[in-house]
């Protein structure tokens, strides 16, 4: 299984947001398209859809583009200014409730794209137990019942134990329906009542109306929950 530890986990993160260059949208030769990076965050827990965007030059590894001159995103009908480069995302924005979203993205030769990520696209989460028992060891997994990973599926999660956290997990391994605990487990948890936050990705490499190509983007479509555990020595 591929399950990295914290550590692992970050430096991951950290080397990949190291290699993203960034460039204004309006020096992009006009002939060159422009990859759509989209992706929903459904928070079943706060009963909110969180809608980010990043655009890159020409594919997938092109440096990550700040919208300007004319070139923009609309979510929702909402025009979204850049935020930060701190995460992959540059442009996002929270929306009450869990609903459809989409995106209109213009470039600046006035071209202009559409494309929706709806609820039902979402990857489905449902834990088999409404709380797990965890032992403090490790040894313990907790399983869903909503179907086993897919191919282009995975899945994030934490333990959260008031201000202390026990870390952070993934793995993508396709057919499991479980998380092993046993990597992320810290010390200085103790017996009692915590939360497992837990996320379900899927990615969809390809979109309605991609530049030049529909394979020129991508949506990514991630669903959270969270789940009461009881940890135990």
């Amino acid at each position: 299984m591929k399950v990295f530890n914290e550590y692992i986990y970050l430096v991951v993160i950290f080397l990949g947001l190291l290699s993203c260059e960034k460039e204004d949208s309006s020096d992009v030769n006009p002939d060159l398209p422009i990859y759509q990076d989209l992706k929903v965050v459904y928070d079943m827990g706060n009963t909110q859809t969180k809608a980010l965007a990043t655009f890159r030059e020409g594919d997938k590894n092109g440096p990550r583009l700040n919208l300007n001159n004319g070139a923009s995103i609309f979510i929702n009908d909402q025009k979204i200014e850049y935020s930060s480069n701190v995460t992959n995302y540059f442009y996002k924005t929270i929306l009450d409730n869990i609903i459809d979203v989409n995106y209109n993205f213009t470039k600046n030769n006035g071209d202009s794209f559409s494309n929706t990520i709806s609820v039902v696209d979402r990857p489905n989460l449902v834990m088999t137990n409404s709380i797990d028992t965890v032992k403090l060891d490790g040894s313990s997994k907790v399983y869903w019942q909503s179907g086993e990973l897919q191919n282009n599926e995975s899945i994030s999660f934490s333990i959260h134990q008031g201000s202390k956290t026990g870390g952070v997990g993934y793995h993508s391994t396709s057919g499991t329906n479980y998380v092993e605990l046993g990597l992320i487990i810290a010390n200085d948890l103790n017996e009692g009542v915590a939360e497992l936050h837990i996320g379900r990705e899927k990615i969809i490499e390809q979109l309605n109306q991609g530049d030049q190509s529909i394979s020129n983007g991508r949506s990514v479509i991630e669903t959270r929950i969270v789940h009461q555990i009881y940890l135990k020595k």
